[in-house]
């Protein structure tokens, strides 16, 4: 029959291999907190990362890069005009058909000439076409058309779009679908992988509505009222006819002012 001794000691080294169980878990738990807190930190660092990071995208996509100083335009071939190269503006509306005329007829020759440093080129985009057909295809193509502009693509996309513009206007339709403007011609124009997913971000959000709606409104107080208008400096080209002016003549009446 076990002493009082030995069961003291026994139950001294019971006592004793309860508290080395109770430090050993202590010490996991501590562990695993550790390990929890510094996975939470890890985590929570990458989500803030990836909110700035699409914040920051968001707030360079809200105004196009490209954009002129008063915001009222986008340059077209920025860095290209040489000292004393006139101004042309062109005033357009994504839905407006002769608009569709002048950019397939005498917009290769306006093109020519930014990108050759003859001219500087400024598009300042209206909607008022969402009116009168009834849809938001004109917004939804500007906004289209400005997010690209973050991608380097804003001439080509401009002209893509204009390529794709219903041969009819029938009021109430949907004009340019969402899948045109924002899938396919980004695409066709080698946006993809993370800087289609940015620009789609941009389309989705309606990044530069607001910077469209000042251009829109700027266009009224320049009182243009019609698109295409097109002006040399602050001269209207009032003899151009998209329809039947030649591209020469066109380009001797940029010249010319």
């Amino acid at each position: 029959m076990p002493s009082n001794a030995a069961n003291k000691r026994e139950q001294l080294r019971a006592l004793q291999e309860a508290q080395d169980r109770q430090r050993r878990n202590r010490r996991l738990i501590g562990i695993s907190a550790a390990v929890i807190a510094l996975v939470l930190i890890v985590v929570f660092a990458w989500m803030a990362i990836s909110s700035m990071n699409t914040r920051n995208q968001n707030a360079a996509a809200a105004v196009a890069p490209n954009a002129t100083a008063n915001r009222d335009g986008i340059i077209m071939y920025p860095g290209k005009a040489k000292a004393n190269a006139p101004v042309v503006h062109v005033y357009l509306d994504y839905q407006c058909p002769i608009c569709h005329v002048f950019e397939t007829r005498l917009g290769p020759t306006l093109d020519e000439m930014g990108q050759a440093g003859e001219v500087q080129v400024i598009n300042h985009t209206m909607t008022f076409m969402d009116g009168n057909l009834r849809n938001t295809a004109s917004t939804r193509a500007a906004i289209a058309a400005t997010c690209s502009d973050s991608q380097g693509v804003y001439p080509r996309f401009n002209s893509t779009v204009f390529s794709n513009q219903s041969a009819e206007e029938v009021p109430g339709s949907v004009g340019y679908t969402d899948d045109l403007l924002r899938q396919t011609i980004p695409t066709q124009l080698g946006i993809t992988g993370q800087r289609l997913s940015d620009f789609q971000a941009c389309y989705d959000t309606k990044a530069p509505q607001d910077f469209l709606d000042g251009v829109n409104r700027m266009a009224y107080d320049a009182q243009v009222t019609a698109t295409p208008t097109i002006k040399v400096g602050d001269k209207v080209l009032s003899q151009l006819n998209p329809q039947s002016t030649t591209p020469e003549q066109f380009r001797q009446m940029v010249l010319q002012g």
